[in-house]
């Protein structure tokens, strides 16, 4: 009905409608929600959320006409619960919401501004009151503006997942996050209502709590109640010393809420400092340090009610300071109030520092273990404080130690050890007894490790410069030593070469005794005494020098012979070991130029011990003085007068002596590996193993015209003579040879090759079967038979090498024994079978022809092969079998009696003959093998072997088989 229609009638049509008896009714809620679908989208029923734009959509409800909606709904809606269905709720975002509880709207109305600010960052929904939207039965809808209004909406922006709750907030900045603290702590919502334990729950987890953190930092640091546990700071701690783990109040009743509601406890004084600052102490600043530490001590003993073990944490924590800085428990700390205390430690670490020096505060720490008296170790620190002082300022560590040993001198006494060594027992009584009186009843430390520790501390002033001229004396600028390393004056002329003199005297037998002094010096000390003496004084001038000796020798021998039989001897041994340390009367002399019994004068290389000197006869004996001269002495005597001779040539004198010495040592067999001087033809001295004896006449015989040596090589020898030191004439060939002189022979052989083994060296190397056992040959021998198989493993083996030809040859002739490697070789000059194949050795074939004979073929003796165990059947008829091949010749002496140079493990010789003059030297020797073409001056195109037949002299000594192999069994052997 047009309600412009005249007020009177438009009455009396309500009336009508009143009465319900004609087709009009009053227009009522129920009419409104029939009709709600047409004044509104129909889709929006029973969506929860809806984007609302009146201005730019009019198919949306106008602004005005939701004013008008809710003014109607406050006078004629008893319950909202009828629109329940609709999004009818308004919010600040622009969203309308469905009539529900779960849509978690808040009303804003009653909120700070700043609150309000702070939901509306974080995406709560805030419930818009532009549109008059009042009811009562709202509150059943929409949260109020209260502490679990806040925390529901602020849980319902972040879809109820508690992380995603913290990072909302903290996007928020300090000002937002402090009036979202404040409102949520104001005592309002906590006294007298009961808030459950979801809502606090949440409240810890809110990150908008401030906590202590850096100092320097721009913006204060917040964190939750929960990660990690938080407390209430102690009161009046530095705020530096506290953590984030601390929260930061800004307002006492904030406090209060804290810990009555949330459980946040104050800490303890007592935890807070065992907590973060016991254990922060060495990072802490001093100034903040020091001045918390000096707090805990003033305030200890309330401390200790709290925590009772607190008291023994601080006697094992490092947090005194120093007047050097470092920081130390009180207990290995010194009252500085005690004058001794302070002036054995002065200006050392052993003291409080400044700000802990107060009578009061020392006394705390006298509680905490602060020493108060004098004990064995103090005196180690006062030692080490001269040690350090040392490296410092040698005056001051000098007058320190000075300071040190004479309060020794009058109370070493008090540290006596309690247990003795027998041989000292009566000097230990008397003072165990003093030691007794003296001692404090409270005294724990092992006072043998004690003497022992402060006897290897440099601390012990000494003499820097020595009393006497010709005092042995170390170069030394220290003016303080261990006392291990220092005797007292009196033992000066014994020891002042390795250690250290006292600078004064030491008047306490106690402190002498303890030290060591009283005791005779260690061998090693003698003997370094003995070698520094023995340095330049050979032969001694100084009278004075000489006098004080006299004295001081036969202590020192004393002192050795006292040691016989112990293991310091050996010591003394090793030291004095080629040095001059032996007193002759007039100077020093060295083992080598010493003898107890001397038949012959042969001063001055050697000399003989004085008679005043004979009743320490054993030690010398020990030490090593012959009794009398053995070969080895006559040899030292040549190494000693070759030494002195230098280059000089030898008087007839000498060099009679020096040929005397060699015929005795040689008639002595004597085989030491010392190295023997004797005269070269010029008189001079050299090692005989520099000399060489001539063995090789035929290449020195010039008269003798039928010689095959060239005028070339003899002209190459005289060439190679004046490079070699021939021995004297007067020294004959055996004796040469018993005393290491090389023979010419093997040095021509040495100098025509480029290596070989053991005495020789070149291309003649030795060469030949490892297990090259005459032994093993024997029983291979028995496993082949003598036969034509011999021959067809020659055969075999050429085969196997890739030769096309094979030839033997049988060789009647007896070829010259005179320029042989050696006279044994002689035996091996007659007739000889030869094998010749155009084959040449390789490296390989080498290497298989020495391993001939191996234990790997034992098991298959009938095996033929590429020099396998078959090529051995050649023993039969030889025990010197050789080839030629290449570049090489190679010969093999299973007996190693015959060949120069070789041995039981390498019986055999290789010589690479291409370019060399071999023949021309041992033209006897090599003569048998120029045959098929091999002149032994050029590579040999192929392989020539020649076993040189066994005949009746050497049958009987061989080894490998004792029967003759003639001409004719080489004969048969073809027939065959």
């Amino acid at each position: 009905i047009d309600r412009n229609i005249p007020s009177g009638l438009y009455g009396r049509l309500f009336a009508i409608a009143e009465s319900q008896t004609a087709n009009l009714t009053n227009f009522s809620i129920q009419n409104l929600l029939q009709l709600f679908p047409r004044l509104v989208p129909a889709e929006w029923k029973y969506r929860t959320k809806i984007s609302w734009h009146p201005d730019s959509n009019p198919d949306h409800p106008s602004s005005s006409w939701f004013v008008l909606f809710w003014q109607y709904l406050q006078k004629q809606c008893q319950s909202l619960s009828l629109f329940c269905d609709w999004p009818i709720l308004p919010s600040t975002s622009g969203y309308l919401y469905i009539a529900s509880p779960q849509s978690k709207l808040i009303n804003g109305e009653k909120l700070p501004d700043a609150v309000r600010n702070v939901l509306e960052k974080v995406g709560s929904k805030i419930l818009n009151n532009n549109f008059k939207v009042e009811h009562s039965d709202l509150s059943s809808f929409v949260s109020d503006a209260s502490y679990t209004g806040v925390l529901e909406s602020v849980f319902d922006a972040a879809s109820s997942d508690m992380d995603w709750v913290q990072n909302l907030i903290h996007n928020l900045n300090v000002e937002e996050k402090d009036e979202l603290r404040s409102f949520l702590l104001d005592p309002k919502w906590h006294i007298g209502h009961q808030i459950g334990d979801l809502y606090l729950r949440i409240c810890k987890h809110l990150p908008i709590y401030r906590v202590y953190g850096e100092i320097c930092a721009q913006e204060p640091d917040y964190s939750d109640l929960v990660n990690p546990p938080k407390y209430l700071p102690p009161l009046d701690v530095p705020a530096c010393l506290l953590g984030c783990e601390f929260i930061l109040s800004c307002q006492g009743s904030e406090d209060d809420i804290l810990s009555r509601y949330y459980g946040i406890e104050r800490m303890r004084k007592s935890n807070f400092y065992r907590q973060n600052v016991f254990n922060r102490i060495e990072v802490l600043k001093p100034e903040i340090r020091d001045q918390v530490m000096v707090s805990i001590l003033q305030n200890l003993p309330q401390l200790c009610m709290e925590d009772r073990f607190l008291r023994e944490e601080l006697q094992n924590l490092e947090f005194v300071p120093t007047v050097n800085g470092p920081l130390k428990r009180p207990s290995v700390l010194y009252d500085p109030r005690n004058e001794e205390l302070y002036a054995l430690l002065e200006d050392s670490d052993c003291f409080p520092g400044s700000g802990f020096q107060g009578s009061a505060i020392l006394d705390m720490l006298q509680g905490l273990g602060l020493r108060t008296t004098v004990s064995p170790e103090t005196i180690l620190e006062s030692a080490r404080l001269v040690e350090r002082l040392m490296h410092m300022d040698l005056e001051k560590a000098h007058s320190r130690g000075k300071v040190l040993f004479s309060f020794l001198e009058v109370n070493a006494v008090k540290w006596l050890p309690d247990q003795s060594n027998e041989d000292d027992g009566a000097i230990n009584r008397i003072f165990s007894r003093a030691a007794t009186a003296f001692r404090p009843r409270n005294l724990t430390c092992n006072l043998v490790k004690f003497w022992s520790e402060l006897k290897m501390i440099c601390w012990c002033p000494v003499l820097v410069s020595a009393p006497f001229q010709t005092l042995p004396w170390p170069v030394v600028t220290s003016t303080v030593a261990p006392p291990k390393l220092v005797r007292p004056k009196t033992d000066m002329w014994l020891v002042s070469a390795s250690m250290r003199i006292l600078d004064g005297e030491c008047s306490s037998t106690a402190l002498a005794y303890n030290l060591g002094w009283l005791s005779h010096p260690g061998g090693s000390a003698i003997a370094a005494q003995l070698l520094e003496l023995g340095k330049n004084n050979e032969i001694l001038t100084d009278q004075v020098l000489r006098q004080e000796l006299a004295l001081a020798m036969p202590k020192i021998y004393s002192i050795l012979a006292r040691l016989l039989g112990s293991d310091e001897m050996d010591i003394v041994k090793a030291v004095l070991e080629g040095s001059r340390w032996i007193w002759v009367g007039d100077g020093f002399a060295t083992l080598s130029e010493v003898v107890l019994d001397g038949p012959l004068h042969l001063v001055p290389y050697v000399r003989v011990i004085p008679t005043d000197l004979a009743v320490f006869r054993g030690m010398f004996v020990e030490l090593g003085v012959r009794e009398f001269l053995t070969p080895s002495d006559y040899a030292d005597v040549l190494c000693r007068i070759a030494v002195r001779k230098g280059t000089s040539p030898l008087d007839p004198q000498e060099i009679r002596a020096a040929v005397l010495i060699a015929q005795q040592l040689a008639e002595a067999q004597f085989l030491d590996k010392v190295t023997i001087y004797l005269p070269d033809v010029s008189g001079r001295l050299f090692p005989s193993s520099d000399l060489v004896y001539n063995d090789a006449p035929w290449l020195t015989a010039s008269d003798n015209h039928n010689s095959s040596f060239s005028a070339e090589s003899t002209m190459l020898l005289n060439a190679k003579r004046t490079m070699q030191k021939f021995v004297h004439g007067n020294i004959s060939n055996e004796v040469a040879e018993k005393l290491g002189v090389r023979s010419l022979r093997r040095v021509l052989l040495a100098e025509s090759a480029d290596s070989m083994n053991f005495s020789l060296s070149g291309a003649a190397e030795a060469f030949g079967q490892h297990e090259a056992l005459t032994t093993r040959l024997k029983h291979i021998l028995e496993m082949y038979a003598d036969g034509p198989g011999i021959l067809f493993e020659l055969v075999q083996n050429a085969e196997d090498a890739g030769a096309s030809e094979v030839t033997f040859l049988l060789d009647r002739t007896q070829y010259g024994t005179s320029s042989l490697l050696s006279p044994e070789m002689a035996d091996w000059q007659g007739p000889a079978l030869y094998c010749f194949n155009n084959s040449v050795f390789t490296q390989q074939d080498m290497y298989a022809i020495s391993r001939i004979g191996q234990a790997s073929k034992l098991e298959k003796p009938f095996a033929i092969g590429r020099f396998g165990l078959g090529f051995n059947c050649v023993y039969h008829f030889t025990d010197i079998p050789a080839f030629v091949s290449g570049e090489n010749i190679v010969m093999f002496d299973p007996h190693a009696n015959h060949l120069p140079g070789i041995s039981p493990t390498h019986p055999g010789l290789r010589i690479k003959f291409a370019g060399r003059n071999i023949l021309d030297q041992f033209p006897d020797q090599f003569a048998p093998f120029l045959h098929f073409g091999c002149d032994l001056e050029h590579t040999f195109p192929g392989t020539l072997f020649r076993f040189p037949l066994r005949n009746a002299s050497v049958a009987p000594r061989s080894q490998v088989k004792k029967e003759i192999y003639a001409p004719e069994d080489v004969l048969s052997l073809f027939n065959s």
